[in-house]
């Protein structure tokens, strides 16, 4: 029998700056404790720091708020330990049909 639980994965993304790594963590079914998670992944090594700022239609902001609505879009800046120039890119969110 097919579960919509069974589908369902929890997961969620973390800087960690003591080890200069952007880790990726998930467990399948979720339980909703980050606490718990069963999986651990290094996606990116070697940052020296990952930010996400969030644009509300006329300025951006350094935090979301509004769980509610989703921001129009998301910027994330970072820089490699190796690397002397701050990196950024920007995603669009669209919003509505």
């Amino acid at each position: 029998m097919y579960s919509r639980e069974d589908s369902l994965i929890e997961s969620g993304y973390v800087f960690n700056p003591s080890e200069h790594t952007l880790e990726h963590f998930y467990q399948q079914p979720p339980d909703y404790k980050s606490s718990t998670y069963q999986s651990r992944e290094v996606l990116l090594e070697g940052l020296s720091y990952w930010t996400f700022t969030y644009w509300d239609g006329q300025a951006w902001q350094n935090t979301w708020p509004q769980p509610q609505e989703l921001p129009r879009m998301v910027k994330v800046n970072f820089k490699f330990e190796d690397d002397n120039k701050d990196q950024e890119f920007a995603v669009n969110i669209p919003i509505g049909p």
